[in-house]
């Protein structure tokens, strides 16, 4: 889920989505528009990657609700949106080390790549797969530290403690 810009690392994903050692029937959907759809449409060599295009917040909700992982190989966050969105209906998350998903994805939910390493993706992809993750956990962990109580009572104490 994303623009489909450089920075979001979709060519990175579709490349290492192909190598990756999960069962053939297996596809990426990737949700998003923008200036590069064109040139990731030429990366598709089978009906295994769909370009679904831009989706509303219920489609994309649908989606991830049909899912077995969530992958955005992004080059740079400042935080990542659409990694929450993918935890909190439970699904563990590939990300990259880029600067925003180093403070919420971890072994419970997830794995981390450096940027641009298309062998580390892919490897990362077959082991999520395979792996079984706690998915009332990770929702459970999400609504703890991501949902707006949750951070409305941090931001709360923050500036309480500098008032």
């Amino acid at each position: 889920v994303g623009r489909l810009v450089h920075g979001k690392g979709f060519t990175e994903l579709i490349n290492a989505f192909y190598t990756a050692e999960i069962p053939e029937n297996s596809q990426l959907i990737i949700i998003g528009d923008g200036p590069l759809k064109e040139f990731l449409q030429t990366g598709v060599i089978n009906n295994r990657v769909k370009l679904v295009g831009m989706k509303t917040r219920e489609e994309i909700a649908n989606y991830l609700s049909e899912a077995n992982i969530f992958a955005l190989l992004s080059h740079s966050e400042t935080f990542g949106v659409s990694y929450l969105e993918a935890l909190s209906v439970g699904l563990p998350v590939l990300g990259t080390r880029c600067g925003g998903p180093l403070d919420f994805i971890n072994e419970s939910n997830g794995i981390l790549v450096p940027v641009g390493d298309t062998r580390e993706a892919a490897l990362a992809i077959g082991q999520l797969y395979n792996k079984k993750f706690d998915s009332a956990e990770i929702i459970k962990n999400c609504e703890e530290n991501f949902s707006s109580e949750a951070v409305g009572k941090r931001l709360v104490k923050l500036y309480k403690s500098i008032s």
